[in-house]
């Protein structure tokens, strides 16, 4: 039985390419934050994606990790399939606006930093006593 190895960035660019391509093709302008395997810091990354100025989207296509998923993933046809569908929306959004779109909340978070994943969290409880 052969295995499959996925690397989630490999995955992820040829994913984003997909989507630029359709897009293109449709005359929409793309802008890639990186169009090779080249690591760019989660500041940069969260930086195009919480609150910003122009229209952008986060997606979670499918967790390797999870075997059922890691294995519809690797077949090239579903990850197409992912890629239209991102395209598609993005394509009706454009053409649609926000009409008939629930809204959204903005996030009112602090932006992330690549050092807080090695920040540890500790929560305190207290128990009053009268």
């Amino acid at each position: 039985r052969a295995s499959i190895f996925l690397r989630e960035k490999d995955l992820t660019l040829e994913t984003a390419k997909r989507v630029r391509d359709e897009l293109r093709r449709a005359g929409l302008r793309t802008v890639m934050t990186r169009e090779d395997d080249h690591f760019v810091e989660l500041d940069d990354q969260v930086r195009l994606t919480r609150n910003p100025e122009i229209p952008c989207i986060l997606c979670e296509c499918a967790y390797v990790t999870n075997p059922a998923e890691a294995q519809k993933v690797s077949m090239e046809s579903y990850r197409r399939r992912i890629a239209s569908g991102i395209a598609q929306g993005i394509l009706e959004e454009h053409k649609l606006g926000d009409a008939g779109i629930a809204p959204v909340p903005e996030l009112s978070a602090p932006l992330s930093r690549g050092s807080d994943k090695y920040q540890t969290h500790t929560t305190r409880r207290s128990h009053g006593h009268s």
